[in-house]
């Protein structure tokens, strides 16, 4: 077996061959819009990525945002990394005017898509600030006819209390909306991504059980490569971690107690 290298994306052919069929169509002068779910760790952002890196080199320009992930995120952080011009939302904050404030962004998003086309990508939408949300769906409106393909990635967890949950069927009503489902990798795509992080390639014992615990969950996979990557290929006596819970821990009692205390700070 080949082990191929840590950074590849694995068996995401088919779904990275239909974000492209979607961006021909929005480039050809009609708004699409992808929603990309899945569980955590399943490999949405990696596969936007690359996406992005592909519609790159067409030529395309691509605009990314990413979720704060708390509940103390200035108001449309997620606008405010899309625009990234200073001062773009000065004077608007969560008691601002949303159709202004949408008419603003979709303003500058027009020109933009008018030069080379637009893929705009928002991550983590699910622990997006409650005011980005509310002028998400806004805008979506605002951009129909431009040249625009707006993906978002979001966790399949519901969280009746976030502010997503209460977008999301305004989102999915809006036509044009694509849903991009990520289940795990087969069992030979598992095989080859825990093979080349872990560089050696994993025998077919090990590769069923490995299988077996993670369901293909690339995340789970890449810690698991990592962590047979520290042993000797010919140590059959392993014992696997049997969650990422499991592998996040041992990680941590390797550790310093310096560094546990510093990171638990982080964390913080």
């Amino acid at each position: 077996m080949t082990c191929q290298p840590p950074g590849e994306l694995f068996g995401r052919a088919n779904e990275l061959a239909r974000l492209h069929v979607l961006l021909d169509d929005a480039m050809s002068g009609r708004l699409r819009v992808v929603r990309c779910s899945g569980e955590p760790g399943i490999g949405k952002t990696a596969l936007l990525d690359r996406f992005a890196d592909e519609a790159a080199t067409r030529g395309v320009r691509v605009l990314r945002a990413r979720s704060f992930g708390s509940a103390g995120a200035p108001p449309y952080w997620l606008w405010r990394q899309v625009l990234r011009t200073p001062n773009s939302l000065d004077g608007l904050d969560s008691l601002a005017d949303p159709a202004a404030l949408a008419e603003r962004i979709a303003d500058r998003l027009r020109q933009a898509a008018a030069v080379r086309g637009v893929v705009l990508l928002i991550d983590d939408l699910h622990q997006a600030d409650g005011p980005s949300l509310a002028t998400l769906v806004d805008v979506m409106r605002l951009l129909q006819q431009r040249r625009v393909l707006v993906c978002l990635a979001h966790d399949d967890a519901r969280d009746k209390s976030s502010p997503w949950d209460g977008v999301r069927l305004d989102v999915l009503r809006e036509p044009d909306v694509e849903v991009v489902n990520l289940s795990g990798l087969s069992r030979d795509e598992s095989v080859l991504r825990l093979s080349a992080v872990a560089g050696w390639p994993v025998p077919e014992s090990l590769a069923a059980e490995v299988f077996e615990t993670t369901r293909g969950n690339p995340l789970f996979l890449g810690e698991l490569g990592r962590y047979l990557g520290a042993w000797p290929p010919e140590d059959s006596a392993l014992a696997l971690p049997r969650s990422l819970d499991d592998l996040v821990s041992q990680h941590l009692r390797e550790l310093s107690a310096p560094a546990r205390r510093l990171l638990e700070a982080a964390a913080i």
